[in-house]
């Protein structure tokens, strides 16, 4: 089972995705919010040798939604995690590329309950904090969706986000596919 491109009970994960827009309005293009995807080998890469350092012997524990976020999370997903019960997934703050053995920052904020020696709150705030120091404009590519792109991310070294600020009544369709890696070391 692939969680949000992150987590996977048969030691599988999603190394990268791809989308395809078919929305039939052309308002709904134009309208909505670019999608976000930053190299996150880049901005580990930039970032001094001490830091690259503290990072990179961290790890997450990681469930489907952290538990400092639930106030604001999908009541669905919510009640599935609670009845299934499942442990925490351990994974490297900094994972190793499989094909090219680059290194990169490797999380989702809402799935990480907690990073090494710090409660679910201040890993929180460490992350936000994290993304504000190493998300900058050279490392980040914007794509504004025209009718028929095409986006193919590779979720080992990217973080993308996708927005949320388009009019929910307009109709909308993407499909999106993804394929199956090894787990993160």
């Amino acid at each position: 089972i692939t969680i949000g491109g992150m987590m996977t009970r048969a030691s599988k994960l999603m190394i990268g995705s791809m989308e395809i827009s078919t929305t039939t309005s052309p308002i709904s293009v134009r309208t909505s919010r670019p999608r976000l995807s930053t190299s996150m080998s880049m901005t580990f890469r930039a970032l001094p040798a001490e830091r690259r350092a503290q990072l990179d012997g961290m790890q997450t524990a990681n469930q489907r939604i952290s538990s400092a976020r639930l106030a604001f999370g999908n009541p669905d997903t919510i009640a599935e995690q609670a009845r299934l019960a499942e442990p925490l997934m351990m994974h490297p703050l900094v994972r190793t590329h499989p094909d090219r053995g680059t290194k990169a920052i490797w999380f989702h904020q809402g799935k990480t309950e907690t990073v090494t020696g710090l409660d679910p709150h201040q890993t929180q705030d460490f992350l936000k904090g994290l993304l504000e120091e190493i998300i900058t404009e050279d490392v980040t590519y914007t794509h504004n969706w025209s009718l028929g792109d095409l986006l193919i991310v590779d979720n080992r070294s990217a973080l993308h986000k996708a927005g949320s600020d388009y009019d929910m009544s307009e109709h909308r369709k993407l499909y999106r596919t993804m394929v199956r890696g090894d787990r993160p070391r």
